[in-house]
């Protein structure tokens, strides 16, 4: 583990000096789970989410509102007399994953629950083979467990892939015509597919006859970015099979940010205050569909980010691997041999007192503090200090070149979900905050935790 210090050093090498490559596909596993299955060899869909996914989520609002009011709607329930209990890690993954849906696969497939169930099932296996093989067993028995998951993991690829299949094939064969026949009118539907093929046919060096190595990476980096935190109600001896279902980054951030709210003192009146902010953005309908007011929810971007500084996805982050057969010398003179990993302990410096002011209190509205110090300072901080934004001292989404691509889609959707719950439910306070557990490398609230909620009387 490196410091703080060394991190600018650290993200500055070349890949062929320390690679974030070959860490990437040892942590997930992809190795043994797609034995030789070159993840690196695509930009196609990197570059849609990238660059098409994020210039797009203004177009793709309203569908993205509706799918949200209707998924939390139906988990958290209507009744404006009576307290639900429901499981909080469950809720969020059930709202987190259909709504997600909707922009990555469109509205047919978002809507086919056949399609669903299969992208759970895969998500479940692959997501438990990514977390058993790359991160919690030795690297000498890797292969071996690996084998026990390729047939499921084929299986499960192979019943998603027959959904996707014809609409990739139609897709990518009306955008060519397109491309060639001007008299042809085509509206492509505004979803992560569309947004793909789009990027491949872009890439001028490269020949797209048909959908099957575009298919074939789309579920690979959807998936293994979807579905990291897969089968953690199996591995904690509580299966649900209406429920059990890839739990992604997204979901646990979303509960983390709810506890962390519900669990401070209720004289702080923290879910208010968000509430207020929502209403006064949101106050019509019509505004929920409008993107510009994503920006003007300063207080609710700010409690995000504060609980993703106390709950960072990866405890260990800015994972490279020492590439050249003379190994490398660090800043202070140690040489590492070739083959050897290094990284940052993430918690150690999110909780470092030298970048943030008491570090071990949740202050949700922290990162609105330190941007609204006048006009001046409030346009030069305001940008640094948003989720989206990655430094050497937040480090969620990684950081420089290999930073989280799909961190706006990730701040997008969490801001409208939460801006959701607290303008439309009550939610009881917790007495305490439970304690997050580490599952491989990534802290994740306990899936039994379970919170009361009410709908609000809204006119």
């Amino acid at each position: 583990m490196l410091p703080r210090d060394w991190i600018k050093w650290l993200v500055d090498q070349p890949e062929n000096i320390l690679s974030h490559g070959k860490v990437h596909g040892e942590k997930l596993g992809l190795r043994y789970l797609f034995p030789g299955f070159d993840y690196t060899a695509d930009m196609a869909l990197i570059t849609a989410i990238r660059l098409h996914l994020t210039r797009n989520l203004s177009k793709v609002q309203g569908d993205l509102v509706n799918e949200i009011k209707n998924t939390t709607d139906a988990t958290f329930g209507v009744d404006e007399q009576t307290w639900t209990e429901v499981n909080l890690l469950e809720a969020m993954n059930t709202i987190v994953l259909k709504s997600s849906g909707i922009v990555l696969f469109g509205q047919s497939l978002c809507h086919n629950e056949k399609f669903m169930r299969s992208m759970k099932k895969f998500g479940d296996v692959f997501g438990a083979g990514m977390l058993i093989v790359g991160q919690l067993i030795p690297s000498i028995f890797r292969r071996m467990v690996g084998c026990l998951f390729l047939i499921p993991i084929a299986y499960y690829r192979t019943s998603c892939t027959r959904y996707l299949w014809p609409v990739f094939a139609e897709r990518l064969e009306s955008m060519k015509r397109g491309e060639m026949d001007p008299a042809f009118n085509y509206d492509a539907p505004k979803d992560l597919i569309t947004w793909t093929i789009r990027a491949a046919l872009d890439m001028k060096d490269k020949a797209i006859e048909g959908p099957g190595p575009v298919l074939k990476r789309f579920t690979l980096v959807v998936f293994s970015s979807n579905h990291r935190h897969n089968l953690i109600d199996q591995l904690a001896n509580r299966p649900d099979p209406k429920t059990s279902g890839a739990i992604s980054s997204s979901s646990v951030t979303a509960a983390n940010t709810l506890l962390d709210i519900l669990s401070s003192d209720p004289s702080l009146h923290y879910y208010q205050t968000l509430r207020v902010e929502a209403e006064s953005v949101f106050p019509t309908a019509e505004d929920w569909v409008l993107s510009a007011g994503l920006l003007k929810l300063r207080h609710m971007d700010s409690a995000i980010r504060e609980s993703l500084r106390r709950s960072p996805i990866l405890v260990r982050g800015l994972w490279r691997e020492v590439m050249p057969i003379n190994g490398v010398t660090l800043p202070d003179g140690q040489h590492l041999r070739q083959g050897a990993w290094i990284g940052v302990p993430v918690p150690g410096i999110h909780n470092d007192e030298r970048f943030h002011d008491q570090p071990e209190v949740y202050d949700p509205f922290r990162f609105v503090s330190s941007s609204l110090k006048g006009e001046v300072a409030d346009a030069e901080n305001c940008k640094a200090t948003m989720l989206t934004m990655t430094n050497d001292t937040f480090l969620p989404f990684g950081y420089a070149r290999h930073s989280c691509p799909g961190r706006w889609f990730a701040s997008h959707l969490l801001k409208l979900v939460l801006a959701y719950i607290v303008a439309h439910y009550d939610i009881q306070p917790l007495c305490e905050r439970p304690l997050n557990h580490i599952w491989g490398e990534h802290p994740v609230p306990p899936p039994w935790t379970m919170i009361r909620v009410k709908r609000r009387k809204v006119t």
